[in-house]
């Protein structure tokens, strides 16, 4: 902190700092500190002398200017000689004869010329009589002496006035600066004295809470030491009993190792002697003669269907089976299975628990000629790798899930152009977009002609099986059981599960739904990626008479390949009306479905349309029945609010927004059987509070 000695230090010095700027013409004008030692520049000089001056010849050039130099013999006041003066009259001088001369200043011109400044050029030289040059000498010496010496010290005067001024300017301000100076100093030094005495307050404060701070951190430190204490020797006992249980644990791994060690040497020499009995040449044998291989299972190619697409006299097979079904749902259960592989959805079937779910994906394959499998899903699944299986630290192998093993069955069937329905069962139970969620963003890749892979695990675990699987087959045959079997695994392990697994071509998620309070929702993300259908409570049979469900393993009821399903959905046919029902959703989309906080994006719009060429396609002739069966399955499940809430952007309630999108004349006339369902979700809101789609 600085005091008040250094500021007025610092004050003195910039004062007198002002005094040097001040005084700096003055100084110019001075070469020291006596009057009669000043010395006017030769400029002034010559402004002082008279036009006749007595002079010297110095020197005589005789080149073609025809100059001569003389030399003025008289000097400065201070004793210093003249310049030299040049004139171009020779007028038959000599060198060192004295002469009078008339001078003028040269132009700047010729100053330039000769690089002097104050060159001073005669005019005129006049050869003087005997005499007359010293009685110029002695009147131009007179004449120049009180010239000069009166207006030095007239100049000089004056400079001592303003000096004086200038003193007399610099300590008024010096003394007026001071004083504010110190009186904003001794004000400064008052506020710092009173931040001091603040200071050592609240130091005491500090100390005084510090020292309880310290007291109850000493006593939380003595609680937590003893509480740790304790824990820590009750995990040690903890410990010391695992630790006894791992050694028994130990032990008897050890002689279950002897014991397996000691079966696979016996296995070993079986399969020698299997060898060397020629039962491998055997096998090879009933190869040759058409024997059937027991693992070789693979779904035999088809030739697709050539009648048309008929469900009432699907039904009617069924039937036979001991399968009840609608024809209208299953005609929806063909179209949505069909549009849902072509855009890489999901078809969730919905309904109450019995009615035939699960039994018409099983029915569905059977008619269509495709392989099928139902993988039930768990309450706990949080991630993909509940669905598809996951790396094994302990084991260092892949494990997989049974949805896993499904997959790679469905890669048979697109090999034979067949489709594969995989079924995840009660699919809710768990948030299909946590475990599903690969799925989800790789099957959407197909309908863009992309193939859609998902990871098993990362490159570096398979480098890392490739390179354990090379090293045990390089040791050969003669090692210990245990590692044979390990590289066999590797080998095995690698062909069937690669780090990366394309997912097949012909492949179709279906999952079935109960929805209780055991079950999740499913969010906007995954309904605008899904089919809904949903199934009406089950009419039980009259007689019992009726034929029970049969296998569904017989031969297809009407068959349908991956290339045929590819002409299917071409969208170039396209009923004329399909535009004006457009134009309908358009209107409902703003006036309604934007009031319930539900919005469409451009995958709406193209599955639209794909749902509508695969219902022609099948022979459907009837476009409003089909975007009916579509606004079923895409729209109603969307639509899930309390009946209190109000519009978006609206004065009204939901429920009335929705009550008159029901009640209007025109809108739903053509839909009734969208209607009806709209009035019994409704109904529904009365008891339960919500208005919802799912039962």
């Amino acid at each position: 902190m600085a005091t008040v000695t250094d500021e007025l230090a610092d004050l003195l010095s910039n004062e007198q700092e002002y005094v040097k700027g001040e005084t700096r013409t003055a100084q110019m004008m001075h070469k020291s500190k006596q009057p009669d030692q000043c010395v006017l520049d030769l400029e002034q000089l010559w402004a002082l002398l008279p036009r006749r001056i007595p002079g010297r010849v110095k020197e005589i050039w005789r080149d073609e200017s025809g100059k001569i130099s003389v030399l003025i013999p008289l000097a400065y006041p201070d004793g210093q000689p003249m310049s030299d003066v040049y004139c171009p009259d020779l007028n038959n001088t000599t060198e060192g004869q004295e002469v009078i001369f008339e001078w003028r200043e040269s132009s700047d011109r010729e100053r330039r010329k000769q690089e002097q400044p104050h060159l001073i050029q005669a005019a005129h030289l006049i050869i003087p009589e005997p005499g007359e040059v010293g009685d110029l000498i002695q009147e131009y010496k007179g004449l120049l002496g009180q010239n000069i010496q009166e207006q030095l010290g007239a100049q000089l005067r004056a400079l001592e006035q303003e000096r004086r001024h200038i003193v007399q300017t610099v300590d008024e301000r010096v003394t007026a600066e001071l004083q504010t100076r110190v009186s904003e100093l001794e004000a400064r030094q008052f506020e710092l004295d009173e931040r001091d005495q603040d200071l050592e307050i609240k130091a005491l404060e500090l100390r005084s809470q510090e020292s309880k701070l310290k007291e109850t951190v000493s006593t939380m430190v003595e609680e937590l030491l003893a509480a740790r204490r304790l824990e820590l020797d009750q995990r040690e006992a903890r410990l010391g009993e695992l630790a006894g249980r791992i050694a028994a644990g130990t032990r008897t791994l050890e002689q279950e190792r002897q014991k397996l060690r000691a079966e696979w040497k016996v296995l070993v020499e079986q399969r020698n002697r299997f060898e060397m009995e020629g039962g491998q040449a055997y096998l090879e044998y009933l190869k040759t003669i058409g024997a059937a291989d027991p693992e070789d299972d693979s779904p035999a190619a088809l030739e697709a269907a050539r009648e048309p697409f008929d469900a009432s006299r699907l039904v009617e097979k069924l039937e036979e089976r001991g399968y009840h079904i609608e024809p209208e749902l299953l005609e929806q259960a063909v179209i949505s299975t069909i549009a849902a592989w072509s855009a890489g959805q999901f078809v969730v079937l919905a309904g109450p628990t019995g009615v035939g779910k699960t039994q018409l994906v099983r029915q569905l394959a059977s008619i269509l000629g495709a392989g099928h499998g139902i993988v039930s899903v768990r309450p706990g699944w949080v991630e993909p790798a509940d669905l598809i299986g996951f790396y094994n630290p302990s084991l260092q192998l892949f494990e997989p899930t049974p949805a896993l093993d499904r997959l790679l069955r469905a890669r048979q069937y697109a090999d034979a152009d067949r489709f594969y329905l995989l079924c995840l069962d009660e699919m809710n139970l768990s948030r299909v977009e946590n475990y599903a969620a690969d799925l989800l963003s790789q099957l959407e890749l197909t309908s863009a002609g992309v193939p859609a892979q998902i990871d098993l695990y990362s490159r570096d675990i398979a480098r890392r099986f490739r390179d354990e699987e090379a090293a045990l087959r390089a040791l050969g045959h003669n090692v210990a059981p245990e590692l044979e079997a390990r590289r066999r695994t590797l080998t095995g392990h690698l062909h069937r599960y690669p780090p990366r697994l394309e997912l097949p071509s012909s492949l179709v998620l279906l999952g079935t739904v109960n929805v209780d309070e055991t079950t999740q929702m499913f969010s906007p993300k995954f309904l605008d990626r899904a089919y809904v259908l949903r199934f009406p409570p089950i009419s039980l049979p009259e007689r019992l008479e009726q034929p029970l469900l049969q296998n569904p393993h017989q031969s297809p009821l009407w068959p349908l390949t991956v290339k045929k399903a590819m002409q299917i959905t071409r969208t170039e046919r396209l009923p004329a009306e399909s535009g004006r029902i457009w134009k309908e959703f358009v209107s409902w989309q703003s006036e309604y479905f934007s009031a319930f906080g539900i919005y469409f994006g451009h995958r709406f719009y193209a599955n639209f349309r794909r749902y509508l060429a695969i219902g022609v396609n099948l022979g459907v002739s009837d476009p409003q029945r089909l975007a009916e069966e579509y606004f079923h399955a895409k729209i109603l499940p969307r639509i899930r609010f309390n009946p209190d809430e109000r519009g978006i952007g609206r004065s009204e309630t939901k429920m009335d927004i929705l009550q008159a999108w029901v009640d209007h004349d025109t809108l739903l006339k053509a839909y009734s059987r969208l209607r009806k369902c709209l009035v019994e979700m409704i109904q529904r809101s009365e008891g339960r509070g919500m208005v919802e789609y799912w039962d």
